[in-house]
């Protein structure tokens, strides 16, 4: 069943893509198959990931997959690595997994969505940490702030909320 379904698979694509060169398809279908293909990739590329994830935990790789997207997909090593991620929040969201899974949301957003979520961890454990400093008087009557690091004039890696 397996090999049948990726013949069939290619060998639907290949006919369409015959109908495409062929010129004889109206604009409306030629952007209904734009608009399909869009949900294809998307399939496609949770397909490679998911695979990649079961192949690197079958054996034994600890990369989470990252080898075998640039080695089987033709990834590159940060494409990989944003597939992973992503997959790893889908993993915390049935929902977007769901949306991904039937070509509504693509991979790639569903990344930007991973990389959002990260940098929303990334601040909430640096608000956690800087809540938890304390203040005191040193001996010279001067406050200081324990644990909390020394102002710095250099940009921030994120951009901070506003203070409430």
């Amino acid at each position: 069943m397996f090999t049948e379904t990726v013949e069939c698979v290619n060998g639907g694509l290949a006919r369409l893509l015959e109908a495409v060169r062929a010129g004889d398809l109206p604009v409306a279908r030629l952007k209904d198959l734009i608009a399909a293909s869009r949900a294809w990739e998307a399939k496609v590329a949770a397909l490679q990931t998911d695979a990649a994830r079961l192949i690197s935990d079958r054996e034994g790789h600890g990369d989470g997959g990252a080898s075998v997207l640039r080695d089987q997909a033709g990834k590159s090593k940060s494409q990989a690595r944003r597939s992973l991620g992503a997959a790893e929040v889908l993993d915390e969201m049935p929902s977007l997994r769901s949306s991904v899974d039937s070509g509504e949301v693509s991979l790639a957003n569903a990344e930007r969505l991973a990389d959002a979520a990260r940098r929303t961890d990334i601040e909430t454990s640096c608000s956690s940490a800087g809540a938890a400093t304390t203040t005191s008087t040193t001996t010279t009557g001067k406050s200081s702030t324990a644990g909390a690091n020394p102002p710095s004039n250099r940009p921030t890696p994120w951009p901070r909320p506003a203070p409430p």
